[in-house]
């Protein structure tokens, strides 16, 4: 019977302090209470009997009554120490206090450890990112991968200060370590770290979805439902039905594969631009082995210092060509036009680049213009020119019919399609990783059916060893891609990369002969 009962206890106890913080100051204030009145008992056995009257801790200045006993009672509980105030009264007044000082002393105990506790779950709470956010016109990423750093540098070199809040299943500290190697390249910008699902509404109005300025969704790397994308989309699904209380601000999305842009465009209700990273990296990398020095020009467009695109009404060129505009602009290159068109999912922005000089400009065009400066100047004084078709430069293909292609990742099938669209028929493709041949062949099989114009020819074999690249012989490839190899998965791909461009770079200098 006493075990029971003493179970039932201990549970009621746990179910009480489990309720939270509340509770548990609850419970303190109520013991307390119950403690108190337990110790008024004092004056039925004698407080203010004559054995007391020259105690000092006995005071009985108000009635010697109800209120002196409980204001004993009460300090005896407060400060355990007024038991050495009570030395010389009777022996059952003793007792009754040193119970109140013992049971004052256990309650001052759990006290401050519940203010510990509190202070300690705050700090967790700081931590973890778990808290809300206060900002307006922020930068809002949404997930987390390894171009997180880059977006955040890129943002730094603007040259503005800027808040960007992030958020992202991820442990704080891990997302920090990330960026902490860079965190000194763009010290203008103040980084808000925050984590959560970006899957989940309560957790975007958490970071301030409806104040932010604009909203980049990223691939959530390691996502944990199989495809980093499954994430992205169940985001756009959340950004696409959200109720903007002001206007809605600029979204960009990021998916890792081709094939899922049309499902994340429908997720995004057809009105959120939808990046696919592989397939711009993949044509970056086939169409800078084709045309050599190419990857200098995209250096320049990409470099956030140097140009900048800016989209730009101009209602004075109405009813003008193309092409006499372009010639308006002495520090700027018009590169399209872009114009609002009326769909089933909404208004959306349409854009044409690189449209022919006599294309007839309209009043609600707006200027796609690569400019030196965020606001492109106008010259109307410079006299147009007309350049003749022969006369603009022209930059002949690169023989490419043998491609070899260090190192493996996920990018690898949008790369060989898209060389594929570009190949004559019959070229070849060497691939050199650490995958067994099996793993290789279970990428490789699932494209071999869109390939029609190469043959690719898997090799394993470990790209930082002179043995493998010199049995690959690199002399007689027209090109040679190093891509960052996660086919070892213990190293640091990039420090891969490095590895293996040293090695190819001391076998040129051991032969003489120059490497493609």
């Amino acid at each position: 019977m006493y075990k029971d009962l003493k179970e039932r206890l201990q549970y009621r106890v746990n179910r009480l302090f489990a309720r939270g913080a509340a509770a548990q100051y609850i419970a303190v204030i109520l013991a307390s209470v119950f403690i108190v009145v337990i110790g008024m008992i004092s004056y039925f056995i004698g407080l203010f009997s004559e054995g007391s009257s020259n105690v000092e801790g006995i005071e009985g200045d108000i009635d010697r009554g109800f209120w002196d006993t409980l204001w004993w009672s009460t300090k005896h509980v407060l400060d355990p120490g007024q038991f050495a105030e009570d030395y010389g009264a009777p022996w059952p007044v003793l007792m009754i206090a040193l119970l109140l000082s013992v049971a004052g002393l256990a309650l001052l105990g759990m006290f401050i450890g519940l203010i510990s506790s509190m202070i300690q779950r705050r700090f967790e709470l700081w931590k973890r990112g778990n808290t809300p956010v206060k900002e307006r016109g922020h930068t809002l990423i949404l997930g987390w991968n390894q171009n997180v750093a880059g977006i955040l540098r890129y943002f730094s070199d603007t040259g503005y200060r800027q808040r960007i809040v992030t958020l992202a299943p991820y442990d704080i500290q891990d997302m920090h370590d990330a960026i902490r190697v860079s965190e000194s390249m763009y010290s203008n910008l103040d980084v808000v770290l925050r984590s959560g699902l970006t899957s989940e509404t309560q957790e975007l109005e958490r970071v301030a979805i409806g104040e932010a300025g604009c909203i980049i969704s990223v691939a959530h790397e390691h996502a944990g439902t199989g495809h980093p994308d499954v994430a992205s989309i169940k985001t756009l699904m959340l950004l696409n039905m959200h109720n903007w209380s002001g206007e809605k601000p600029p979204i960009v999305a990021e998916v890792t594969e081709k094939q899922n842009v049309e499902i994340a465009d429908i997720a995004g209700g057809r009105q959120i631009p939808i990046v696919s990273s592989s397939e711009v990296i993949s044509r970056v990398m086939v169409q800078s082995a084709r045309y050599p020095g190419l990857s200098d020009v995209y250096s320049e467009l990409f470099s956030p210092v140097k140009n900048n695109i800016v989209v730009k009404s101009y209602p004075e060129f109405d009813g003008e060509v193309f092409g006499e505009v372009a010639q308006q602009f002495p520090d700027s290159i018009p590169i399209g036009v872009t114009w609002s068109v009326e769909t089933s999912h909404g208004t959306r922005t349409a854009c044409a680049l690189n449209v022919e000089p006599d294309y007839d400009m309209a009043e609600d065009e707006q200027l796609i213009l690569l400019s030196m400066h965020s606001k492109p100047e106008l010259d109307a004084g410079i006299t147009t020119q007309d350049v003749g078709e022969n006369d603009a430069p022209r930059t002949k293909s690169a023989k490419l019919n043998r491609l070899a292609i260090i190192g493996w990742n996920r990018n690898i099938d949008e790369m060989l399609q898209e060389f594929d669209g570009h190949a004559m028929h019959g070229a070849d493709v060497t691939i050199i990783a650490g995958y067994t041949s099996e793993k290789a062949a279970d990428t490789l099989d699932k494209i071999k059916s869109t390939l029609h114009n190469i043959k690719v020819d898997y090799r394993r074999g470990d790209p930082v060893d002179r043995q493998t690249l010199q049995a690959l012989d690199p002399w007689s490839y027209d090109r040679i891609m190093l891509l960052a190899d996660n086919s070892h998965s213990a190293t640091d791909p990039d420090s891969r990369t490095i590895m293996t461009a040293l090695v190819l770079s001391d076998m040129q200098t051991d032969t003489g002969k120059p490497l493609p």
